[in-house]
């Protein structure tokens, strides 16, 4: 009972260790127990924001990235085809 009390921070008083070796031991609990209780608090958090802006976002929306994405592509298809008209070697123009 002492360590979950310890480790949750609410340290009721009533037992506590007297040694200093027990007393290291309670303030390791206790920096595990800030850490444990941040991570996962975090983590509850996070996995909650990420379903929000999933639900907000409508499907197939395209993000900056996508766009970057196909915006790089377009730039090294113009730069074929730049190529392929330099050589002589372009699209036929006839329909």
């Amino acid at each position: 009972m002492w360590a979950v009390c310890t480790i949750t921070t609410v340290g009721y008083g009533d037992l506590y260790p007297e040694t200093v070796e027990g007393r290291l031991v309670a303030v390791a609990l206790m920096i595990g127990g800030l850490g444990l209780i941040g991570f996962t608090t975090g983590s509850l958090a996070s996995w909650i924001v990420d379903r929000v802006t999933d639900y907000e976002r409508p499907e197939g929306a395209a993000t900056r990235a996508d766009i970057a994405i196909l915006l790089r592509e377009i730039r090294k298809l113009q730069a074929e085809v730049a190529e392929l008209k330099s050589r002589g070697q372009g699209p036929d123009p006839r329909p």
